[in-house]
Order: structure tokens, then C-alpha cells, then sequence
């Protein structure tokens, strides 16, 4: 099967082909002659999303550079493919394999699992453990066009995208002509005045099996892929936290803190 970037490629394809056998018979006119220029133009572009698709399907992220066209990319797009395919599904005593008994088990499972309320069996009183207080110093500041790109520049560029279709390249690529519009987004979402922001809670989920030969949901581990807006946020909110964090964790804990050591365990 083709995808729609791939038909829209063989379609322009097709129609400078017969401009190309149609000027051997006769003289194009303006328009026809401008044409083929705007198609190759459209042809490289397509080109390019065909390339970055097969790319974020190959999972290939090692790589600094590769063609997309290679036996190489091929073999690890079919073998993810393969491998993330869900042939089979047990529901009770019986096994389903249509797509559309499939689809009704996956729907109804995390219905009745996501978003569900919980009861807390316990809770902390936070005024007994007298944890010092630190003053917010700025971590409550507006964001600022510099935090914003120090964080696009912070975040991964080849990850998958979420509803929006965009990754960190487009974002890295492309600042100087959205980062206006970017920074009002964020300026609505500091305010808050805007609307539509549930949007951003919007997620792509996608099921990645756990072993091999998974037949039950409790075999696969469901993913969210959500709008990079949303991650440029957190990341933003990280980067002010990372400046505060020797004050707030304990100098003994030296685990997954930047400029400190697991060794210095061994000191204390």
C-alpha cells in the first residue's frame, strides 16, 4: 500500500511526465511551463516528510544521516512493523483476530481503566514534617522568548510526533518564522487568557508489547504521544527547577542530580 505522501509524489510525477511528452509535440504555455517547477519543488518536500516517516519508523536514532531508500531502513521499518503488529487478542475464553474486534476490546479496556478515580488510602500532613521553604526567586516569571528556544534546543528532535504531526525539528527548524505566535501561546498559557487548552491534553495512545508473542492487554504497555507544545512547556518548567534543586534535595542524595555523583555515596 501507499501512504498520501507517496501517492502525491507518483501524482506529480505522472503529470511532469506528460508535460515532458506533450512539449515534444507542441509549445507549452506560461502556465504549463511553470508547472513542473512547482511540482519538483512539491516533489522535494514530499520527498523529505517520506524520509523523516521512514526515519521515526525505523527507530533508527543512533544515526546522524542515512537514506531512507537503503535495504537497511527497510528491514527495521518491516521488523518494528512486524513486531508491533497485534495479530491476536485473548478476550475471556475466546481470541479475536478481526481488526474491528480488536479495535472494540482495546476501546473498552482503557474506557474503563484511564481516567478512573482512585481513593487515597492515606495522606501526609505536610506541617509536621517542617521541610524548608524556599522563596520562588523567579520560578514564577513569565517565560520569556530565550527560555522557549533553550528549551526546543534541550528537547530530543526525532521523537515521534503527537496529534499535531510536529517534532522538535520542525520546532528547531523553523523558529525564526513561528516563534512569535509560539511565545503568545505561552504567554495565553502564563495568563492564563486563552482558549482551547484542553487541546493540549490530547494525546496519540500506542500499545508497545512487553514480550514476545503478547496475546492479552495486560502484555503491552500503552504510550502517550502528546503535542509538543505541551513538552516545551515541562521542559521549560524543568530548566527553572534544575537551578533550585541543590537546595531542594538533600546533599546526601546524589542520584539523577546534574553535578553530583553516585560514587560520593561511598564518602558518606
Amino acid at each position: 500500500f501507499f501512504s498520501e505522501t507517496r501517492i502525491q509524489m507518483h501524482m506529480a510525477n505522472e503529470i511532469i511526465l506528460l508535460l515532458d511528452i506533450a512539449q515534444e509535440r507542441r509549445q507549452l504555455s506560461s502556465g504549463e511551463l511553470q508547472l513542473p517547477k512547482q511540482l519538483k519543488l512539491r516533489i522535494l518536500g514530499l520527498a523529505a516528510i517520506d524520509k523523516a516517516r521512514k526515519w521515526q519508523a525505523s527507530r533508527v536514532t543512533w544515526l546522524c544521516a542515512g537514506d531512507a531508500k537503503t535495504a537497511f531502513f527497510q528491514a527495521k521499518i518491516n521488523s518494528r512493523r512486524q513486531k508491533n503488529f497485534i495479530h491476536a487478542l485473548h478476550s475471556g475464553d475466546a481470541i479475536v483476530t478481526s481488526h474491528d474486534d480488536k479495535e472494540q476490546i482495546i476501546h473498552e479496556h482503557f474506557k474503563s481503566t484511564l481516567g478512573t478515580a482512585t481513593p487515597c488510602s492515606c495522606t501526609v500532613n505536610w506541617n509536621t514534617i517542617r521541610l524548608p521553604t524556599l522563596p520562588a526567586a523567579g520560578l514564577d516569571n513569565p517565560f520569556s522568548e530565550q527560555e522557549v528556544w533553550a528549551a526546543i534546543c534541550k528537547s530530543p528532535q526525532e521523537k515521534s510526533p503527537g496529534p499535531d504531526g510536529f517534532n522538535g525539528s520542525f520546532f528547531h527548524s523553523c523558529w525564526p518564522i513561528i516563534k512569535d505566535d509560539l511565545c503568545e501561546v505561552f504567554d495565553k498559557l502564563y495568563t492564563p487568557n486563552g482558549r482551547a487548552f484542553q487541546r493540549l491534553n490530547e494525546a496519540l495512545l500506542t500499545l508497545l508489547p512487553k514480550k514476545q508473542d503478547a496475546v492479552s492487554l495486560s502484555d503491552y504497555r500503552p504510550i502517550s504521544l502528546i503535542h509538543l507544545v505541551a513538552k516545551i512547556f515541562a521542559k521549560m518548567l524543568s530548566l527553572r527547577l534544575a537551578t533550585k534543586l541543590n537546595d531542594l534535595i538533600s546533599p546526601i542524595q546524589n542520584a539523577f542530580i546534574p553535578g553530583r555523583s553516585l560514587h560520593d555515596n561511598f564518602l558518606i
